[in-house]
């Protein structure tokens, strides 16, 4: 399948990579679609960009196969992820802060790159 990388400064490739397993609480989404914003055009062109690091962090899809143990989702749903993960234990999450999480803030960074075809 495909991905888009960064390469290098102002670099940036589609290269193939392996499509990924399927675990017992896994989902396999097909992307339909994936936003490329500002922080995604700073590891291009900024500070944040490393070779190898993909691009994306906003997407959708469709959901093509449920792992053995999934319960809450199924074949066909269309499906969306938010671009950063909180931590939802630190004062700030238990506080109704999620948003302000510091490990929220790390996940816009790496990992990163849902540009590829699966997830």
């Amino acid at each position: 399948m495909k991905a888009a990388f960064v390469k290098g400064p102002s670099k940036v490739e589609v290269d193939d990579i392996q499509k990924p397993a399927l675990g017992s609480g896994d989902v396999l989404i097909k992307m339909k679609s994936c936003g490329i914003c500002g922080s995604d055009v700073e590891k291009v062109f900024g500070k944040y960009g490393q070779p190898s690091m993909r691009l994306g962090h906003e997407p959708a899809g469709i959901i093509l196969d449920v792992g053995s143990s999934v319960t809450e989702f199924k074949k066909g749903d269309r499906v969306f992820t938010h671009h950063h993960v909180p931590c939802y234990s630190c004062h700030l999450c238990t506080h109704g802060n999620e948003t302000m999480c510091a490990k929220y803030y790390e996940t816009n960074l790496s990992p990163c790159g849902l540009s590829e075809e699966y997830v």
